[in-house]
């Protein structure tokens, strides 16, 4: 998956998901204003990346399934709140699946607002790679065959 259009067909299929997108973009394309509770998820070099701006906690959490430079983003993105990101990388350098990866991410993360970042993330992901890259793509399919609903973090089973 490499288009926005791509992106925003999968998002649209996850009706509670898709109302609190807020844009797809290019990084240059950037809104000036996340609301809260709402994402975007941008492109940067043909690599894709959510932004997500939680009323609960304060901050805009920014999650990069390839964990790339965190200091570049707090600098280069144009938002005044606290700006948190991941650090590790939880998807293979081999793939092209970021886009699967935010989806993956946003449709955990919309509901379960009362979760920390860090908490949301530990639910989702491993130090396994491989098992991340296969548990976003059986997502994907779920989504795309109309069987997906979004978990919320009790139920969700690691």
């Amino acid at each position: 998956m490499a288009t926005g259009w791509e992106v925003a067909k999968t998002l649209s299929m996850l009706p509670i998901v898709y109302h609190k997108l807020q844009k797809i973009a290019c990084l240059d394309e950037l809104p000036s204003y996340i609301k809260k509770d709402h994402y975007i998820i941008f492109n940067k070099n043909h690599h894709w990346i959510c932004l997500f701006r939680s009323k609960h906690f304060n901050c805009i959490e920014g999650f990069d399934s390839l964990g790339f430079n965190y200091n570049w983003y707090k600098k280069n993105i144009p938002y005044k709140q606290k700006i948190v990101f991941n650090t590790k990388v939880y998807q293979s350098l081999d793939t092209n699946s970021c886009a699967l990866f935010c989806i993956h991410f946003i449709s955990f993360r919309i509901m379960n607002l009362d979760i920390s970042f860090n908490e949301c993330l530990n639910l989702l992901f491993t130090e396994n790679i491989p098992r991340n890259e296969l548990r976003v793509k059986n997502e994907h399919d779920r989504i795309s065959r109309g069987e997906y609903l979004p978990a919320i973090a009790e139920t969700q089973s690691h």
